[in-house]
């Protein structure tokens, strides 16, 4: 079944619990492009804090959005989210490595397709 846009807000609230005080405040018709900003934003938070489970449930709702989202919804994770890991697996230290590993197989393909593209 496809996600839909009003799908995503629902969706994300259920799949990262850890957020809920953050998601809380956001509107259900918030568009996906900000829905994946704000992910973003938690997923950074929540690394920087090393709560590599909270990571996991990024990761995983990002991955879902991106197998099962509608076209609008799958563009929004690959322009917002995928292209802001850059910076959070960017680091120099053993979190990155962690973070890699905690990675769904198809959002991590992606991350590794935006990499490959981006390189001269």
């Amino acid at each position: 079944m496809e996600i839909r846009n009003a799908d995503v807000v629902p969706l994300v609230r259920t799949r990262v619990p850890e957020a809920q005080g953050d998601l809380a405040r956001i509107s259900p018709e918030l568009g996906p492009c900000k829905v994946m900003a704000l992910l973003s934003e938690l997923t950074h938070r929540f690394a920087d804090h090393h709560d590599f489970i909270a990571v996991k449930h990024c990761f995983v709702a990002a991955d879902e959005l991106l197998a099962d989202g509608s076209h609008q919804i799958r563009n929004a994770v690959c322009a917002n989210y995928v292209y802001s890991l850059a910076s959070l697996l960017d680091r120099h230290d053993e979190s990155a490595e962690v973070l890699i590993h905690l990675m769904p197989l198809q959002l991590r393909s992606e991350y590794i397709r935006q990499i490959s593209n981006s390189l001269p």
